[in-house]
């Protein structure tokens, strides 16, 4: 009797073993072409379908859209221990009503259950999940925006969306549409997930210039006004100084899945000594530098890589890469002539040359990034960051001599921004205050209700 007792015992549990659990898919609708990308204001749509292979009793089905970011890093201690977070910064709840559940609430072999669903991407989080501590209210606004997704091992790479390969491996961000079946274990009276399936998306989040915050270009590194003594022939002869700024900072630059173009304007200034005829430009070399700032512990401020947590190990890294770019001019550079007395000429008039003129000129860069590599948008949130600097290289030769002079380097911001038509320039200018920016308005207003799970009808009228 102990055997058969035992056997039995073997037999059922051999049973609960590889008894089918319920099996759950999710079809998304729209184009397959793009991927399923999806980008802010948009709907996400489409059914949760439910089959299963034995008679499963269940309790409910809760449908969600997430945002969850990971990150890990290297302790710099003596055990050398990864440290690991976890963040889910969004979470959007599908209403199902008791009529959509099968009576009794039974899920039988044979049938498919249907579950619909329809989220719509959000420009931003709650401010619940960005409850650390702030420096500046600037920082705590970008950390609210929605930050697009980055390093999803779930989603298809090729030719149409490759994956961004300047984002390291111990840093994600990922979108899915959640499905969990809740029910009482056959082993336990205990409620439990009988099923946690997740599809994958992507998402990336449209550019606002009303929220595009100029905070972060203040970090240290950044540059943008360099001054460079000319010589030729020996070290002594000096011929003049050249002063290179940026016209706008940063420069705002967008790109869509056409392409990305734009224009960088930089003012030019030479004061020569004695007699000296400004320079010619030589060439420009441009070379785009993006960083990726990750931390198991919340950002406080703009990340910058003088920051003392990334120099003493403090569970917070940076990954740095560059890569050349196409930038071109046309003509030369036209030269005005300024004297401090208010008059102005061009180089060849006759106004005298001495230490009180100075010349001035403009270049306008066309700017364009390799089509065949994707791009993150810059943006802040709690754990990660991604940031860009223009570095342009500029050398110029003696009109008399033809002799190459001293290069001048400028790191410049840039503010990539994600748009949904054509690439085209947007102007710094036009930005306003966003400390001015009523939020209060529909637009979070739609976000806040989200989180309450109204009837989405009622949320989106009047917005799309």
């Amino acid at each position: 009797m102990g055997a058969r007792s035992t056997l039995c015992r073997v037999l059922h549990q051999f049973q609960s073993l590889t008894r089918f659990s319920p099996r759950v898919s999710v079809v998304l609708e729209g184009d397959p072409e793009k991927q399923h990308t999806y980008t802010t204001y948009e709907w996400v749509k489409g059914k949760a379908i439910v089959t299963v292979d034995v008679e499963t009793p269940f309790d409910a089905i809760r449908i969600s859209f997430e945002g969850v970011a990971t990150t890990s890093t290297e302790r710099a201690t003596y055990s050398l221990r990864t440290a690991i977070a976890t963040q889910t910064f969004l979470r959007l709840i599908q209403p199902i009503a008791s009529s959509q559940y099968p009576t009794p609430r039974v899920l039988r072999p044979g049938h498919h259950y249907e579950f619909p669903f329809s989220f719509v991407i959000p420009p931003a989080v709650s401010p619940q999940s960005c409850d650390h501590d702030i420096k500046s209210t600037h920082v705590q606004l970008a950390h609210q925006r929605l930050p697009p997704t980055v390093n999803d091992p779930r989603l298809r790479y090729d030719d149409r969306c490759p994956r961004d390969e300047q984002v390291p491996g111990s840093c994600r961000i990922a979108y899915s549409v959640r499905v969990v079946l809740k029910g009482r274990s056959s082993r336990s009276s205990k409620m439990a997930n009988l099923v946690d399936y997740q599809r994958g998306v992507r998402v990336m989040p449209l550019a606002e210039p009303m929220y595009c915050l100029g905070g972060d270009i203040l970090r240290p590194g950044i540059y943008t006004r360099t001054e460079q003594s000319l010589t030729y022939g020996t070290a002594i002869d000096r011929s003049g100084q050249v002063v290179v700024t940026s016209h706008t900072l940063p420069v705002l630059l967008s790109y869509s899945s056409e392409g990305t173009a734009g224009k960088v304007q930089l003012n030019l200034r030479f004061n020569p000594i004695g007699n000296a005829s400004p320079p010619h430009l030589k060439r420009v070399v441009a070379t785009l530098q993006s960083t990726t700032f990750y931390s198991t512990t919340p950002w406080e401020d703009y990340p910058s890589l003088t920051d003392r947590g990334l120099a003493n190990g403090w569970e917070r890294e940076a990954c740095i890469e560059s890569f050349p770019i196409v930038s071109s001019h046309k003509g030369p550079l036209a030269w005005v002539a300024h004297s401090r007395y208010g008059s102005t000429s061009t180089r060849n008039s006759s106004i005298s040359l001495s230490e009180d003129i100075y010349y001035t000129a403009c270049i306008a860069l066309d700017v364009a990034l390799p089509p065949e590599q994707t791009y993150l948008p810059t943006f802040h949130s709690c754990l990660i960051s991604r940031t860009y600097n223009l570095n342009l290289c500029l050398s110029y030769r003696t009109p008399a001599t033809n002799n190459s002079l001293p290069n001048t380097t400028c790191h410049i911001p840039v503010r990539l921004l994600y748009t949904r038509n054509e690439p085209s320039m947007i102007s710094s200018q036009a930005t306003p205050d966003p400390l001015g920016v009523d939020f209060d308005d529909t637009k979070f207003e739609y976000q806040q209700q989200l989180t309450q799970l109204p009837a989405y009808s009622d949320v989106i009228a009047g917005l799309i």
